[in-house]
């Protein structure tokens, strides 16, 4: 694997924890209630409030947790595969 190849794998991992994290902790936090979404139209409001959407929502980040964290550990045992068959 290359330095370009790896380093794209790193920014897939990193975008993957980063989408992860939002959308697990924004559901939860004041700024959820104060989006722009609710005010332009209010019917969509009592569904993007409830806590089974912000749960679902939630549920989507762990999904991207999981997936940055799996890349993570499939790059890091290739890099140790590569490694040992060097030596």
């Amino acid at each position: 694997m290359g330095a370009g190849e790896r380093f794209r794998r790193v920014l897939a991992i990193l975008f993957c924890v980063e989408v992860g994290l939002f959308l697990l902790l924004a559901p939860w936090s004041e700024i959820w209630g104060r989006n722009s979404l609710v005010t332009y139209v209010p019917a969509f409001g009592p569904v993007y409030l409830s806590y089974y959407f912000r749960g679902a929502v939630s549920g989507l980040g762990l999904i991207n947790l999981w997936l940055g964290l799996a890349q993570a550990w499939n790059l890091r045992r290739s890099a140790w595969r590569q490694g040992s068959s060097v030596n």
